[in-house]
């Protein structure tokens, strides 16, 4: 059955009532109800963190880069009944969980009637951007050369498309590898079209420039750990997003597989978030901090936060680009402002998603003033997570649950609150089911612990078992198992989560009808395995809003050696997320060919460069697709034709002595003649359009983005007044009378030419 999403309630964490005061600052602390706390998940109607605020302090009363501004912001947030989880000291901001049962609207209104305070606002959650297909052809990447092949069922326009091959002959990046930063949901760094082009991370500072000791290619700021690999993600649904972008951006060329990037020489600084207002901040501060130049943003909401702005901007005046995705809803950015892509900032540049025939895809969001350009974002071939198959040996240690007595639980397992065994018949038999009596199934968190197990002196092993789950569908999840592994049988780890979609992706299986199974590997870390190794599922039902649906269960568990291999893999995708990663690319490679240029060069040579079509034309600032051939020839300050419609000339140019040389027709007046004239670069003075006297030579000035100039001479000349031969008409003789000798000779000197 199709399954609803719905809004978690995150429950309160009292506070003590208590009294105190810190210098100017006083505070009063009052009791506030204490229920447990549940696991923060994405909700379905509120566009921000449930009891969650960003909270800007006036500088001058709070600054949160001295210990005393930081011990004042705590202060401050329990005297307002919530509690500090996170100080964004970049922007003097702090991250404040609301303890009174205030809604956050009624929490910010109390908040900045504070003198203390700036300003309050939501912690604002973003989505990815991305429209999910079903097609899975080969790699065809019209977005960087259409030549009018069918992708995905689809014709294309000739030329619709980047003229990629035809920028890589100007240059392909060679003066720089520009660090990309992709805030997403993660990088399969491993990817081989990826790990060559990965940021090193070895000398990786946090936000506020401290230096953190080497990260792994990037930052997770969703748990807050030095690996973004998109293994474990809040988007379930979407882990391959921000592979995806990745690889649009930078793929590597010429390696003999797979796709390539726009900018085959960047670099990608991978940057894992929940895409929170919060973790965004973060992401921003952490890209600018080690060096990132541009900034790809494939996600977006409805809601403006402040706190992002200035992250944003903060990175626009360190020299960075911020590449933000329209939006997927069909809309005008104009009336419907989408965030990030709406922020007033210098650095940032709004993309829209094209087809492969040069038109505005349906879903993309538009804007006349706040959409800069288009960039291909239908079926976009690209990276995803490399595909894992793993080979099972034999069992050393199995359990089946066929000894048991249902409900009983097996030998020497735990289980907590529902969990059982239960016959279910057919090819499982007896399962250990989390949910025996279900439908339907209530608000839980429960587990099902194995025995402690011997696994020391062992390596390269895996757990292997099946699994059935009939659950909520729509991501995230709201019901879900999870495993855990122990490896002293005290301390649990979280290692894998998964629901029924999750084993319909493991499966195949694009159906949200019935229930979904799936065989599972999970290989067990080197220090795990101890004497004392432990492993159990937890069930957890984060909301049971609707909860009609058979819960979850697992049968056939084996510990086993496993033998694992990673398979690179590509799939197509949709959105304005796919075509942000276009003009991210093209930032490089600009930035690449010309490492000196600032943001607002980069940013007006690729708006102004690109192909006007008629589908962006009232619906972006540009009305163009971006070209990058286009983009880097226009540092190359040149004349391509200089022509006269009346009379019509076409001039020579000669690129040596850099003149132009126009003949005109005899007769033609050279005091006032139009050019028609095609240049690469930002400028050319005198104007194409605009009359000229060519009595004498005229000087045309064509001016780059950066600033370089290159002059041509131009002459007209009429052609000289044309030869004339005298041509002599023969005489007329006169008539000669009769029978004179004039007469008869001209007779006989007829009928002698006759003969």
């Amino acid at each position: 059955m199709e399954k609803a999403q719905k809004t978690i309630h995150s429950l309160l964490i009292a506070c003590l009532a208590c009294s105190f005061t810190l210098g100017t600052f006083s505070f009063s602390l009052a009791p506030a109800i204490a229920e447990e706390e549940a696991r923060d998940r994405i909700t379905a109607d509120l566009p921000y963190v449930e009891d969650e605020v960003l909270v800007k302090f006036k500088k001058e009363k709070i600054n949160l880069e001295t210990s005393y501004g930081r011990m004042a912001s705590t202060f401050l947030s329990v005297s307002r009944a919530a509690e500090k989880k996170d100080d964004l000291q970049e922007g003097n901001v702090s991250v404040l969980e609301i303890k009174d049962g205030s809604s956050v609207e009624e929490k910010i209104t109390e908040l900045e009637r504070d003198p203390n305070v700036e300003y309050a606002e939501p912690n604002y959650r973003r989505l990815p951007l991305e429209i999910p297909t079903s097609d899975t052809h080969r790699a065809l990447l019209w977005g960087l050369d259409n030549t009018g092949q069918t992708v995905a069922g689809t014709v294309g326009t000739p030329d619709a498309d980047l003229d990629i091959p035809e920028a890589w002959t100007i240059d392909d990046g060679t003066k720089g590898s520009v660090i990309v930063a992709v805030i997403d949901t993660g990088v399969a760094y491993e990817h081989g079209d990826l790990a060559a082009h990965m940021w090193d991370g070895t000398a990786c500072k946090n936000e506020s420039g401290a230096s953190l000791g080497g990260c792994i290619h990037g930052y997770d700021f969703e748990f807050n750990d030095k690996d973004p690999h998109p293994r474990d993600s809040i988007f379930d649904y979407a882990r391959w997003h921000g592979t995806h972008v990745a690889g649009t951006i930078a793929a590597v060329k010429n390696n003999g597989v797979g796709v390539v990037g726009v900018a085959p020489r960047a670099t990608i600084m991978a940057i894992k978030t929940a895409l929170t207002s919060d973790q965004i901040i973060k992401s921003v501060d952490f890209a600018r901090e080690n060096g990132a130049r541009v900034i790809n943003a494939s996600f977006g909401g409805s809601e403006s936060s402040q706190a992002e702005l200035d992250a944003i901007k903060r990175f626009g005046d360190a020299g960075g680009i911020f590449v933000a995705a329209a939006g997927n809803n069909g809309t005008d950015n104009d009336a419907n402002p989408f965030y990030p892509a709406n922020y007033n900032a210098d650095a940032v540049i709004v993309v829209a998603a094209t087809n492969n025939k040069d038109q505005r895809a349906s879903f993309s969001n538009f804007g006349l003033t706040s959409v800069d350009v288009g960039a291909p974002g239908v079926d976009i071939y690209s990276t995803v997570i490399p595909l894992t198959t793993s080979t099972v040996g034999q069992a050393i240690i199995e359990e089946r649950f066929e000894t048991a007595s249902p409900p009983a639980a097996p030998a020497e397992w735990t289980l907590t609150g529902t969990w059982a065994t239960k016959n279910v018949g057919g090819t499982l038999g007896t399962a250990l089911h989390a949910t025996p009596s279900a439908p339907p199934y209530t608000i839980a968190n429960i587990t099902a612990t194995s025995p402690a197990q011997s696994l020391a002196g062992t390596s390269s092993l895996g757990l292997n078992f099946d699994s059935q789950c009939d659950t909520e569908y729509s991501p995230p999840q709201w019901d879900y198992l999870e495993l855990e592994y122990s490896g002293d049988g005290i301390k649990f780890d979280s290692i894998y989560t998964w629901s029924e979609l999750t084993l319909d992706q493991l499966s195949g299986d694009t159906s949200s009808i019935g229930s979904a199974s799936a065989n599972v590997t999970v290989a067990i870390p080197q220090q795990y395995l101890t004497q004392n190794f432990r492993y159990r599922f937890r069930w957890a039902v984060v909301d049971d809003q609707f909860n009609d649906f058979g819960g979850c269960l697992v049968d056939n568990i084996k510990i086993a050696k496993v033998t694992q291999s990673t398979v690179d893999a590509y799939d197509f995708s949709d959105g304005t997320s796919m075509a942000s990663p276009h003009v991210a690319g093209l930032a490089a490679l600009i930035k690449g060919y010309k490492p000196n240029l600032t943001p607002a060069q980069v940013k007006s040579a690729i708006m102004s460069t690109g192909d006007a079509i008629s589908a962006l034309s009232g619906k972006t600032v540009s009305g163009k697709r971006i070209n990058a051939q286009k983009a880097l020839a226009s540092f190359t300050p040149a004349i391509t034709a200089f022509t006269l419609a009346s009379p019509a000339v076409t001039g020579t140019i000669n690129e040596s002595t850099k003149t132009i040389n126009l003949l005109l027709p005899f007769g033609s007046l050279v005091t006032s003649l139009t050019p028609t004239i095609q240049f690469t670069g930002a400028t050319i003075l005198p104007a194409s359009g605009v009359a000229q006297d060519f009595s004498s030579p005229v000087p045309y000035t064509v001016t780059a983005i950066d600033g370089t100039a290159q002059q041509y001479i131009v002459s007209a000349t009429a052609a000289t007044a044309p030869e004339l031969t005298a041509v002599i008409a023969p005489e007329t003789p006169k008539a000669a009378p009769a029978g004179s000798l004039s007469a008869v000779s001209r007779t006989v000197e007829n009928r002698s030419s006759a003969r």
